[in-house]
């Protein structure tokens, strides 16, 4: 019984740890965007704000956690940094968008919503090499965790960042798509309070999540109620209570 117990309550652990990944925009986890974006990873000192429709956001659903992000180099550009590039502030906020794609206010401020997070900031090195390139459609590359995650509250999702120069090398430039419901705004260097720049675009980025997968959710279900069941057997009593003897010989 314990060994059953045990392994159910393993299964429900694996399934829930951190892991999943979803591609925004939705549509190209094997598309490219065809675009490029220099800046984001860049070695010039930049603030960037980019917002993805809700409708765009590969169903994700209130209450996902999104814990980590990662880029992809764009089309055909090599394997790169050359050399590492550092920043020694690379600083990301997450939260809902006051305002829809094509609809920005060019003061950043002005477009984030309540509850939004600072998921990380300080320093962040690139290391050389570590953004794999050469092809049509690069893979995902340096992983940048979030000292806070972000817990998803429903609507359009934006994007806030804000970095140093880079030092060290020249940064990347990463993949980036223009279509419709996504809106990317920046200019101004460091800590710039506006926008100089509007496009109907995006990067396209790899969001790390600490949900289950979809396909696992079957899974889960299943091992929940069995574990259910296999705790309410072994709480209910073993036999039932035996009836009190009567004696054959006792008098009438």
């Amino acid at each position: 019984m314990k060994t059953i117990q045990a392994a159910l309550a393993a299964l429900v652990v694996c399934a829930t740890v951190s892991g999943a990944t979803i591609v925004l925009p939705s549509g190209y986890a094997g598309t490219p965007g065809g675009g490029q974006a220099p800046n984001w990873l860049g070695a010039g000192a930049s603030t960037l704000q980019a917002v993805i429709s809700s409708s765009l956001l590969g169903g994700m659903g209130i209450g996902t956690q999104l814990t980590g992000i990662q880029f992809r180099l764009a089309s055909n550009f090599a394997t790169g940094p050359a050399a590492a590039t550092s920043w020694s502030d690379w600083s990301l906020t997450l939260g809902p968008s006051l305002n829809p794609a094509a609809s920005l206010i060019t003061t950043f401020a002005s477009n984030e919503g309540p509850g939004s997070v600072v998921v990380r900031s300080g320093t962040l090195t690139l290391p050389a090499n570590s953004m794999p390139g050469g092809a049509a459609l690069n893979s995902f590359g340096f992983f940048i965790p979030f000292t806070t995650p972000y817990t998803y509250t429903g609507g359009d999702l934006l994007f806030t960042l804000t970095h140093t120069d880079g030092a060290g090398g020249s940064g990347v430039t990463v993949d980036y798509v223009f279509t419709s419901g996504v809106e990317n705004q920046g200019g101004g260097g460091y800590q710039a309070t506006s926008a100089s720049f509007q496009q109907g675009a995006s990067p396209i980025f790899e969001l790390t999540t600490a949900i289950p997968e979809p396909s696992m959710f079957g899974a889960l279900s299943i091992a929940l109620t069995v574990l259910g069941l296999v705790r309410r057997r072994s709480s209910s009593p073993r036999s039932m209570a035996r009836p009190e003897h009567i004696s054959r010989n006792s008098s009438q």
